[in-house]
């Protein structure tokens, strides 16, 4: 018999499944061509949601299919990755805002970038853009289609710098901060009120992890 890692015995077994009935499919982003240098990916998924706009005391139910595409190319110290997001919304409901006679089709996508400047320390560029329209990138048509909102609501554009350091094989540390002009990145749990957020913002995250 032959010896398998676990990855491949994951995907033999994935494989032999798919052969035996044609029912079983695989979703995900691991599930990707390996080219070595270069990988290609794609994924999708199906969700059914109950939706509620609490600064408008809105509610309704939201029907969204989500598909992923990702490219990343290794050499050397570099990686490059770059994804992007195509999210067709269907809206049932939502009385107030009248979101059921907008429908739209959000997207998104970033391109980031890796060097390893050591062993140690890892440098990290990335620019990113998500959109509520795909073809309204500056949100002033969604603006004048959604009662009460302004057009930074409807978009963000976002330039992040990171640095990451593993002292030791068990602990990183990774800083990043990040400007944004738009605000649709931010949660509407963590800013009920759409009107108290301002167009430009700034973010500074530190990750630490230790693994035992």
């Amino acid at each position: 018999m032959a010896k398998l890692n676990m990855v491949q015995a994951i995907n033999l077994a994935m494989r032999q499944e798919m052969e035996k009935d044609d029912s079983v499919i695989v979703l995900g982003e691991d599930v990707a061509v390996d080219g070595g240098v270069f990988r290609l990916a794609l994924s999708g998924v199906s969700l059914e949601l109950e939706g509620e706009i609490r600064a408008f005391g809105d509610s309704g139910d939201l029907d969204i299919d989500v598909w992923f595409a990702s490219a990343q190319y290794n050499r050397g110290p570099w990686s490059l990755t770059l994804e992007y997001l195509r999210e067709p919304l269907d809206y049932e409901g939502f009385p107030i805002t009248g979101l059921e006679a907008i429908g739209t089709t959000v997207d998104g996508y970033y391109l980031q970038s890796q060097y390893r400047l050591s062993a140690d320390w890892e440098l990290l560029f990335r620019y990113e853009e998500a959109h509520f329209d795909k073809d309204d990138r500056d949100g002033t048509a969604s603006a004048m289609r959604v009662p009460g909102t302004l057009p930074h609501y409807h978009y963000t554009r976002m330039w992040t710098l990171g640095l990451l350091w593993e002292p030791t094989e068990n602990l990183l540390l990774r800083a990043e901060y990040s400007r944004a002009d738009g605000t649709i990145f931010l949660s509407n749990l963590d800013n009920p009120d759409p009107l108290e957020t301002e167009r430009l913002w700034n973010m500074f995250a530190l990750l630490v992890s230790y693994s035992f």
